[in-house]
């Protein structure tokens, strides 16, 4: 009995490491594979620009004036990237390209994406954007080993070199002075008050109700639509939404301008980050960025009405 227990471990075993001979060679062809297209791309498209050591290829297309940034830092960067295999576009943070090649999803974010430097989940953006000064453009062209790897995406297959178009929008040393400015900036351009309530936001009456103002335990029902400071739409509903006040079912700062509005008025709420997604941001299930982190946001809301329970 002991004799045919390790037969059948022994059996088992050599099973397993013939499973994993096979899958190594299965990788290992898929990525001489990706190499050959790599190689034949920058052939075929004349570059003469030596790649880095790790592989990555920099190609400056504009320089930029500003500073650059340092490991650790915030940066707002602008790219589209393609797969060097086939050029389709496979992701990109501009709205027109988006759509124009059937990528464009209406609740995510599109524009400068806020993203730490050394922290980007593409290692050869990390090294690439190092390399840049703020303003500047730069194409990256780089193999998995900088991406994905032998993983994938539903639009980027596994060991796919990768041609990054990249702009180093802003470099931000200080990420909450940085929001604060802008949002100071916001204030004054649209006649808002500077001076923030006692809960922290800022808020302009626009229209005034009637009655009392929504209290704990309130169904306020009500119409919004959410915005960026660049004016941005990320959000409306313009037919019917209602939360009870007290329950904690929307951001903090959104509660706390609905409960400056009677029936029948509006407003405009401006929230700082620290009362809506806070420094982290909000992302859907595939990590799509939908509310980028340290992101001030401004809601217009109308009360339709005021239940009491």
């Amino acid at each position: 009995m002991k004799m045919n227990k390790i037969y059948l471990l022994l059996a088992a075993a050599f099973g397993l490491l013939s499973v994993s001979s096979c899958m190594k060679d299965d990788d290992a062809d898929k990525k001489a594979a990706e190499m050959r297209i790599l190689d034949n791309y920058i052939l075929s498209n004349n570059i003469t620009t030596e790649p880095t050591k790790s592989g990555l290829y920099y190609i400056e297309q504009l320089a930029g004036t500003g500073d650059s940034a340092v490991e650790g830092e915030w940066i707002e960067l602008s790219y589209t990237a393609r797969l060097v295999s086939t050029n389709d576009v496979v992701i990109t943070s501009d709205m027109q390209t988006a759509k124009d090649n059937g990528l464009y999803q209406d609740y995510n974010f599109y524009g400068p994406t806020r993203l730490i430097l050394g922290a980007i989940s593409y290692e050869g953006l990390n090294e690439g954007v190092a390399m840049m000064r703020e303003g500047g453009k730069a194409r990256l062209i780089f193999p998995s080993d900088l991406g994905l790897g032998k993983n994938a995406t539903s639009n980027i297959p596994s060991y796919s070199s990768l041609i990054f178009d990249v702009e180093l929008v802003k470099v931000i040393p200080d990420i909450k002075a940085y929001e604060n400015e802008l949002l100071m900036a916001y204030l004054e351009q649209n006649e808002m008050p500077t001076d923030s309530t006692k809960t922290g936001i800022y808020f302009k009456q626009n229209v005034a109700g009637t009655g009392d103002l929504p209290a704990y335990g309130n169904q306020v029902n009500l119409t919004y639509t959410g915005k960026f400071l660049s004016g941005r739409v990320f959000d409306t509903n313009s037919k019917f939404f209602s939360i009870h006040i007290g329950y904690n079912e929307v951001i903090p700062g959104f509660e706390e301008g609905v409960k400056l509005i009677a029936k029948g008025g509006s407003g405009t709420v401006v929230i700082p980050f620290y009362y809506a997604y806070g420094e982290f941001g909000r992302y859907d299930s595939n990590y799509r960025p939908l509310i980028p982190p340290f992101s001030t946001l401004v809601f217009d809301i109308s009360v339709i009405d005021i239940l009491t329970k």
